[in-house]
């Protein structure tokens, strides 16, 4: 017999019937009971008053060991075992608001009976007297208890073994939601944000909340924490009194499967409202509701051009731009996706993000040719499954037309004019390049974000640079709003007639007669870098000059003795002073790099080592040091490259780049 019962005094059993021995009017005072054949032995076994306990106990077998659940909201399950030795199981739990509660006893392979106690004293020493339900059907059939409208605070739920040994599966069901229109739970005037956790399933297919807005609002729903699939739907109560009619659905979410629910409204009206979840089919579900009233349905909106330059609200077209969004707390959207509006109107939808807070994403506007020099309104739109897009606030970006003039591989002076629009790129290519602005100098507003004043080539110059189709440009603001970006441009020329720098330039003695090092752009690449410690530098040629070593870093030349150039004018010796002589310290020539070490080899006068193994001996040298490798070889004809073996023997000592000269 399964006995399910509301709360009502009717249902609460005196401490005579569950802490006595049983007399017959006691039985008769439930008439329910009637048909048990002796409802003394089939609820307890008892000795005199009370009931004998087990001698072996677990953990859970008494109301202070009580397993604790915590507050349930939704659907619980808990699985446990009870036998002779073990023959009582107790679980503890929280209702947080007045509730419908379920239990159920499930998978028995023998007797096992269930009953609800209530804490009412909320210390967890609760009497005999304050059990309100039980259920007590016979064999292996499931026991179950259903309670409507219980109050919020502590209960415990006990399982007890009647015959034998078995498994169980107890299920609890705690559901706050009513479940229809009329019995919908009251949230009140929605203000913030909320948060509600609860079940739809079987025998509980749908549940609503009542609430209200007093002003007009943006209202953010969504359903999360999905097992299955349910629904979310917003009907509103156009005449106050709780009663709906089918046609006043005025919003639904209904992503299928397990994926959550979201609904966004923008200046909902004031009035009554109800949010409606459901199952989809015979789906059986925990959720998560989150209702609130958001002021912006976007707490973080910011979109800047991603050039690095410091005009953050223009960019030049085809180039890339950074955006960073959060949606605001309790906002749920399935996408994220952001908008260019052009001055007449056309909408360019420039991608889309399932997350609800990105930073710093790249927004690549190669993209998007339709996205012509102009002015553009952006804005940020937040998608969810039912409802309508909701929008971030906007902001301006413009959007530069510009031309590119390219230089030769000698020294070029390209003319500034404004017949090149709002943005401009010069390119030089070789030799000593100059920029004739053709304009005061107090015209410009900045170089690389600096003034003219403070720039400094040797120290600052490339500390903000404009990144630019994947290469470092140099960028120039002037005062009226044009933007010039320049790379491989070593001087700006202005009307006045005079220069300024932007290359390093050195005081060694013969610098001004290096023309390689102008034709190479070298004296710009100082500005990035003056060489690395992790590079290795090889000399394979004549040796070097050690002890004219006055303009030759001796401390980071790697020698030995076979190594020594004892010509003046040897070629390797030469080499190295180009590529190393120490800078800026008024002797000598300028070193290309200024850092790394080089690794010596006379591969002429020796005898002990041909440039096959040289090779292998710098290598093996770099390896063990975790460097890589610069090579320069005074190499004299094709024959050269056989010595100490066959040219294709040369090409498998490794793939390190060997450079020939």
């Amino acid at each position: 017999m399964s006995f399910n019962s509301t709360i009502s005094e009717s249902l609460v059993m005196s401490n005579e019937l569950l802490h006595s021995p049983l007399d017959i009017a006691a039985t008769s005072a439930i008439g329910s009971f009637s048909s048990l054949t002796d409802p003394l032995q089939h609820n307890l076994s008892l000795s005199g008053s009370s009931a004998a306990l087990p001698v072996n106990q677990s953990l859970n077998n008494t109301i202070s060991t009580a397993t604790n659940l915590g507050t349930i909201a939704g659907r619980v399950v808990q699985t446990g075992s009870v036998s002779s030795l073990d023959p009582i199981d107790f679980v503890r739990f929280q209702l947080g608001s007045t509730s419908d509660l379920s239990l159920t006893l499930t998978g028995l392979t023998a007797d096992a009976d269930l009953r609800l106690i209530q804490d009412v004293n909320n210390n967890g020493i609760a009497e005999f007297t304050e059990t309100i339900a039980f259920s007590l059907t016979s064999g292996t059939n499931p026991e179950s208890i259903n309670l409507s409208n219980l109050h919020a605070g502590n209960y415990f739920v006990r399982v007890n073994q009647f015959s034998g040994s078995t498994n169980y599966t107890l299920t609890l069901t705690a559901d706050a939601a009513g479940k229809t229109l009329v019995s919908a739970r009251n949230l009140g005037i929605v203000a913030g944000l909320q948060s509600f956790n609860d079940f739809v399933g079987d025998n509980d297919t749908q549940d609503f909340y009542r609430f209200r807005l007093e002003t007009s609002s943006n209202l953010s729903l969504s359903l999360s924490g999905l097992s299955d699939d349910a629904d979310l739907q917003i009907i509103q109560d156009r005449n106050f009194n709780g009663t709906i009619d089918s046609g006043e659905i005025i919003h639904s979410a209904t992503y299928g499967s397990n994926t959550s629910e979201s609904i966004n409204l923008a200046n909902l009206a004031t009035g009554n409202y109800f949010a409606r979840v459901y199952r989809y089919g015979s789906a059986n579900t925990n959720y998560t509701l989150n209702i609130g009233t958001p002021s912006s349905f976007f707490s973080n909106f910011n979109i800047y051009d991603a050039s690095g330059d410091t005009s953050h609200n223009t960019v030049f077209q085809g180039g890339a731009i950074r955006l960073s969004y959060s949606l605001a707390s309790g906002v749920s959207a399935y996408g994220v996706g952001l908008q260019a509006i052009g001055s007449d109107g056309t909408i360019t939808n420039l991608g889309s993000w399932s997350h609800s807070s990105m930073s710093n994403v790249i927004v690549n506007l190669a993209n998007f040719t339709e996205m012509a020099a102009g002015t553009y309104t952006l804005r940020a739109i937040a998608y969810g499954t039912g409802g309508v897009p909701v929008s971030s606030g906007t902001t301006s970006l413009g959007v530069l037309g510009w031309r590119q003039t390219n230089g030769s591989f000698t020294a070029d002076t390209f003319s500034y004019g404004s017949v090149l629009g709002t943005g401009a790129v010069f390119l030089g290519r070789g030799g000593t390049d100059t920029l004739n602005l053709g304009i005061d100098r107090t015209q410009v507003s900045s170089i690389n974000g600096l003034d003219l004043s403070t720039f400094d080539p040797w120290t600052n110059s490339t500390r903000s640079q404009a990144t630019f189709r994947g290469s470092s440009f140099d960028f120039i603001h002037l005062m009226d709003g044009r933007e010039i970006y320049i790379q491989g441009i070593e001087n700006l020329l202005f009307s006045d007639g005079s220069r300024f720098e932007l290359q390093i330039r050195t005081n060694d003695t013969h610098y001004g007669q290096q023309w390689n090092l102008r034709v190479s752009d070298v004296d710009s690449a100082w500005r990035f870098t003056h060489g690395s410690s992790n590079v290795l530098l090889a000399s394979l040629d004549t040796g070097s000059l050690t002890v004219y070593g006055a303009d030759l870093p001796i401390s980071r030349l790697i020698t030995n003795s076979t190594t020594d150039d004892n010509a003046d004018s040897g070629h390797g010796h030469m080499a190295v002073s180009v590529m190393a002589s120490s800078a800026n310290n008024m002797t000598g020539v300028t070193g290309i790099n200024w850092n790394s070490n080089v690794y010596v080899q006379d591969v002429y006068g020796s005898t002990s080592i041909n440039l096959q193994q040289a090779i292998q001996q710098v290598i093996n040298y770099a390896r063990d040091r975790n460097m890589r490798v610069v090579f320069q070889g005074g190499i004299q004809g094709e024959s050269w490259l056989n010595n100490g073996g066959t040219q294709a023997q040369l090409g498998n000592v490794s793939d390190v780049l060997f450079e020939v000269k």
